[in-house]
């Protein structure tokens, strides 16, 4: 299975240009991710020859010194020559210092994306980065005062902050070497990376406290989300190959080839995300969960048994989960409804937990399942037997998912799993860390019945 470095290298588009770093800083972090650039390179092969030695290494394939001695030969072959007076300085392409950091920094960019991308996924159990060098330097930068001057707290010497803490942002956009990004390693050359610190190391350290629960997550933006270009294609024949090649991947809008993003984050509305997700990708993804329909395959997944939810197939499951959730344009509704059923002891639990006046989604679960029919929420709530029926109810809600329209599309395969779950087509999500606030609680012990109104805390 590749890497998740190796997937994002290769999207990327090689842009060859004589941007300087600091120029190439200035550029959107979401759009340099989705670029494959070295500054002031502005001949294409020899910036595709760099980007497919950083992919080989990012691969697998091949080793740092093996990519160095390549690169060496082919800017050779193609009669390169550094400017007057910047021989063998960084700024020479074919300087060991200049191949050995460009090949580095790519993969370790590639690297620090996916960790960032994984570990937000999991704050509740490791909540927290703890910043520490993984190279070596002969003249170190001092890392501890950049991370104060970030609005970073040492713990000891430890360079230690939550996931979502903004010293991340301001740690890699606060020098004249920085990089631009949020995440490892912050600086060309750095040496610098993350490791993850658990939940019980941050209560130890005074990060968080045992009552912490983790904001809302918002998945990281797909690199393809506002991708489009204007082919130049001359004949039907060859527009027509280019459309079988991109199939569920792409589609023409005139001249213009729009990238869709299946697994990604651009906006769409869910009858139109489910239409979408229906369609046949390139034969090369079929190894993939869900013949690589994988944001499709994870939310069939959670349907099929959402108590017992976990991570499947390769992928970043919880992600895909939360991406399909954060992308789906829903439309109004004025109420939402989620029945739950309880014994006396688990009824007694869940009261005390909301006296305090707040309801928060379980953390241990990517999304909660609601309903826009008052009706499917008593009948899930009757169906445990547990003999207390409780009903959640929230008006005019904005932050919920309307699975819907997914839920139409696939319930034929949820439907012939050995023991199909309850889902009904009125189908809503809120996704992990959603709050609301307690307005109303009724207990009518006659029906054995629980009605609690709420309303959202944005």
């Amino acid at each position: 299975m590749p890497s998740d470095a190796w997937k994002l290298l290769d999207s990327k588009l090689s842009v060859p240009g004589d941007m300087r770093t600091a120029e190439w800083a200035m550029v959107p972090q979401w759009l340099r991710e989705r670029a494959f650039y070295m500054a002031a390179v502005s001949r294409a092969e020899i910036l595709d020859s760099f980007r497919s030695e950083a992919a080989a290494i990012a691969g697998g394939g091949r080793g740092l010194e093996e990519s160095r001695k390549r690169l060496e030969g082919m800017l050779q072959d193609q009669n390169y020559l550094p400017a007057p007076g910047q021989e063998g300085t960084i700024k020479d392409l074919a300087s060991m210092r200049r191949i050995q950091t460009s090949l580095r920094t790519n993969v370790q960019l590639l690297q620090g994306w996916g960790q960032k991308n994984r570990g937000l996924a999991a704050q509740s159990a490791v909540p927290a980065w703890e910043l520490v060098r993984f190279e070596s330097r002969k003249v170190p930068r001092d890392w501890q005062e950049r991370f104060e001057r970030a609005g970073g707290e040492l713990f000891g010497g430890r360079m230690v902050a939550l996931k979502t803490d903004p010293v991340w942002e301001e740690l890699g956009n606060g020098d004249d070497d920085s990089i631009g990004t949020d995440y490892p390693p912050f600086a060309w050359g750095s040496g610098m990376g993350w490791l993850g610190v658990t939940r019980r190391a941050a209560i130890a350290l005074g990060l968080i406290d045992d009552a912490w629960t983790p904001p809302k997550p918002k998945p990281v933006k797909s690199p393809n989300e506002s991708l489009e270009t204007i082919s130049q294609v001359s004949t039907r024949e060859v527009r027509d190959a280019l459309s079988q090649r991109l199939q569920g991947l792409a589609e023409w809008k005139g001249d213009k080839l729009l990238f869709t993003d299946p697994n990604g984050t651009r906006p769409y509305a869910p009858d139109k995300l489910a239409d979408l997700w229906d369609r046949k990708m390139p034969d090369t993804f079929h190894d993939l969960p869900g013949a690589g329909q994988m944001q499709r395959e994870a939310v069939k997944t959670w349907l099929g048994d959402h108590a017992a939810y976990e991570d499947k197939g390769g992928t970043n499951a919880w992600d895909d989960l939360l991406r399909a959730a954060g992308r789906i344009e829903s439309p109004p509704v004025s109420q939402l409804w989620r029945g739950m059923s309880m014994g006396n002891q688990d009824l007694n639990d869940f009261l005390r937990n909301i006296d305090a006046g707040t309801y928060e989604t379980r953390p241990q679960f990517p999304l909660e399942s609601w309903t826009n029919s008052d009706a499917a929420a008593a009948t899930y709530a009757r169906s445990g037997g547990q003999g207390w029926s409780v009903i959640l109810s929230v008006n005019h809600p904005q932050a919920a998912a309307d699975f819907s329209p997914l839920v139409r599309s696939m319930g034929d395969e949820v439907a012939k799993q050995p023991n199909p779950p309850l889902v009904t087509e009125s189908e809503w999500v809120y996704t992990t860390g959603s709050r609301f606030r307690v307005l109303k609680i009724n207990k009518d012990t006659n029906s054995r019945t629980v009605t609690i109104r709420l309303e959202e805390i944005q």
